[in-house]
């Protein structure tokens, strides 16, 4: 299972959250992340810049294909947070949009794979 969430504490909050069985292609993926509610941040909201949209979709993507190809041997993976850049630096802004001053990508901030017992010599 792929699941795309709005990320942090909004997931909980505004229960928003997606949820499909891999493998998922492109367009479901695009599909996946049209339907969240909070799905305009990324677009830029309010005067924020636009954030990083094709490399959330590459970076899910490629998380999908690793553990379809791993699947014997990994668990679950989970990437808690992957940082989405906005697009087109400049250094203006809050102290946030400054420390990530670039164009454009995606961090996966932390993550975790769970390898099934036979792997890991339980």
């Amino acid at each position: 299972m792929l699941l795309i969430g709005a990320g942090g504490i909004l997931v909980e909050l505004a229960q928003d959250a997606v949820l499909r069985m891999l493998p998922v292609d492109a367009a479901e993926l695009a599909r996946m992340i049209d339907g969240l509610k909070l799905t305009k941040l990324l677009a830029g909201f309010r005067g924020s810049r636009a954030a990083d949209r094709a490399a959330l979709e590459a970076a899910a993507l490629a998380l999908g294909r690793f553990f379809l190809d791993h699947r014997s041997a990994i668990k679950e993976i989970e990437i808690n947070p992957l940082i989405v850049r906005p697009i087109g630096g400049g250094g203006v802004g809050d102290l946030e949009s400054r420390a990530f001053v670039s164009d454009g990508g995606a961090v996966a901030v932390d993550v975790r794979v769970l390898w099934r017992a036979e792997r890991a010599g339980a």
